[in-house]
């Protein structure tokens, strides 16, 4: 099992740190961020792993300005941005808007956030993606709409584009 996948079934076992640790190692920015987003999830989900994972956002927040591919720093930071809207929803809108500034730059934004990455194991190539089933686009706005319709409704239209309004 890769890396990911380990950290992964490290996530859903509840064993956080080690899963951190794993992520920590990972030379991958988007991937790295997107473990340490899903640590956050899991954490936030417990108001005693709040302040654990506000210092994981930041950490996200931290790799996201590092990310090289503009599509990949806006799937981060609507991943972090739906991790947020659980429990701070003002800081959730600040970083839909960077998100949304970013967007406006990639060519195209469909609101479509997933990342794929693929591992080779042995002979065969084993695909996965990243920002598909969780911390989506569409995930952030329907919990912030249900927060604070008419500020996600503000956020929404500056996008350039029509599509994922």
């Amino acid at each position: 099992m890769s890396p990911f996948g380990v950290a992964y079934a490290e996530i859903n076992d509840h064993q956080f740190e080690e899963a951190e640790e794993l992520a920590k190692r990972d030379n991958d920015l988007a991937r790295r961020a997107y473990i340490l987003n899903l640590i956050a999830s899991s954490q936030a989900k417990d108001k005693q792993g709040l302040e654990q994972a506000n210092v994981l956002i930041n950490e996200v927040l931290d790799l996201a300005r590092r990310i090289d591919s503009n599509q990949e720093k806006v799937s981060t930071l609507i991943g972090s941005a739906a991790v947020c809207s659980r429990f701070d929803t003002s800081r959730s809108l600040g970083i839909l808007r960077d998100a949304i500034d970013i967007a406006n730059k990639v060519e195209t934004f469909t609101g479509d956030t997933k990342i794929s990455r693929s591992v080779k194991l042995g002979d065969f190539y084993y695909f996965y993606p990243m920002y598909e089933q969780e911390l989506t686009f569409n995930e952030i706005i329907r919990r912030q709409g249900l927060d604070d319709f008419n500020a996600t409704l503000a956020q929404l239209q500056n996008l350039k584009y029509r599509t994922p309004r």
